[in-house]
């Protein structure tokens, strides 16, 4: 029997690491096209069309992730993330055969859509073979993957743009998003779950959870989320002109990569302490990091006080998304993970549009005071947190009733 659990968590292991490389090529793709669309725009003649193509993504992502989120429960994993990875690459096709701006807007469309419909069945994949116990620090790897792919490609993709190879980065693109497709088609079929004991089980696909009531357990989680990314989505979005209005123009990018940086070997590190300690604590620190960041951005002066603010914003987003969404998954039944996982971000993506707030009142008060002003977003973040993570029931467990007998597939 030992020998047998063994090999079971081997293969476990094994796809774990797929699907980090599969969320580092589909975040790292999606992240080599957002910077370089202005100059694409200028190369197609389509400088009307590329603020509508930058705005427009967000719409059908947001649209489109809780439907794949419920067809992924429904279908399974697997299906219905190969047919939005396939989507993606066709995507990715589209951009390198584009040659007007009306066609750039419909490729961003058509690329929201597939790109809002293959994070849900890759995140909702990821719940089931990631131990309970080890939830945070299997999501936050999860996260450094993903974060570092961000920071990767979105360097590489203007370095190209910058050497007049902008074609090149829309074939990395297709390379990328084939990879995670050809990955994905080598991931075993069924939908398993990994108990603490090491033993993995098959578990049926059934509506054991209406939507409403999956959208009430992580509404509370996900609102945490979104209150905070109203003021850092805000200070990534906004840094160039808060940066040339303290007199650092020129540092903006410098931010971006340390901010990147630390979130990601803080979440690779701050995972497994997670799982160890009371959650309430990490969001504590985290809002403490956030109030270091703001102090540091409103207050301070110089170069040492912006980049300061950029390790304070890191760790404190490290910190809670740790512990929020890892918690927040394992209150919903095996069966509706990956629609669990849509609503959070969705909800999450909410957050980041709100911030563009923070563009209206840096033009009206300033960038400093702004960043002041939105400060109240932590207060609701940590009134919601201690409320719902300080007295947290035991997480869903799937009667037996719904369990179907192993059908575990080599």
């Amino acid at each position: 029997m030992a020998k047998s659990q063994e090999t079971k968590v081997r293969l476990c292991t094994r796809e774990y690491l797929m699907m980090l490389v599969i969320n580092f090529s589909l975040i790292g793709a999606f992240y080599s096209i957002a910077p370089i669309i202005p100059l694409f725009a200028e190369e197609i003649h389509g400088q009307e069309q590329a603020n509508l193509a930058v705005g427009i993504f967000i719409v059908p992502v947001i649209i489109f992730r809780p439907i794949s989120g419920y067809l992924s429960d429904r279908y399974g994993y697997k299906f219905i993330g190969l047919i939005s990875v396939g989507l993606m690459v066709l995507s990715f096709v589209g951009y390198a055969l584009v040659e007007t701006g009306d066609q750039m807007v419909l490729c961003r469309v058509f690329h929201g859509i597939a790109y809002g419909m293959s994070i849900p069945p890759v995140s909702g994949y990821l719940t089931r073979i990631v131990p309970a116990t080890r939830s945070a620090e299997g999501h936050s790897y999860f996260s450094a993957v993903g974060n570092l792919g961000m920071t990767l490609l979105s360097g590489t993709s203007l370095y190209m743009a910058d050497h007049g190879q902008l074609m090149l980065v829309f074939f990395a693109g297709i390379g990328l998003t084939s990879l995670a497709f050809i990955l994905l088609a080598f991931v075993r079929r069924v939908e398993v779950v990994v108990h603490e004991t090491g033993e993995i089980s098959a578990v049926g696909l059934e509506e054991h959870m209406k939507m409403r009531d999956v959208i009430k357990v992580i509404l509370p989680f996900a609102s945490i989320m979104a209150s905070v990314t109203v003021y850092t989505a805000a200070v990534t979005t906004y840094i160039q002109p808060f940066s040339k209005e303290i007199g650092l123009e020129g540092h903006d990018w410098m931010y971006l990569m340390v901010n990147s940086i630390v979130i990601m070997f803080a979440r690779m590190l701050i995972g497994k302490k997670v799982d160890r300690s009371e959650r309430l604590l990490f969001v504590t620190i985290s809002l403490g990091c956030f109030a270091v960041g703001v102090i540091c951005l409103s207050m301070g002066n110089g170069p040492f006080f912006f980049y300061l603010a950029a390790i304070a914003n890191g760790l404190g987003l490290s910190c809670l998304t740790a512990c929020v969404f890892s918690l927040a998954i394992q209150f919903v039944p095996e069966s509706r993970k990956a629609l669990a996982s849509a609503i959070f971000y969705t909800i999450y993506d909410f957050g980041a549009c709100l911030s563009a707030l923070g563009g209206v009142m840096g033009e009206t008060f300033g960038y400093r005071l702004t960043w002041l002003l939105m400060s109240p977003c932590f207060a609701v973040a940590y009134v919601l947190a201690f409320r719902h993570l300080r007295r947290t029931p035991p997480p869903l467990v799937e009667s037996k009733h719904h369990i179907e007998k192993t059908k575990i597939e080599a």
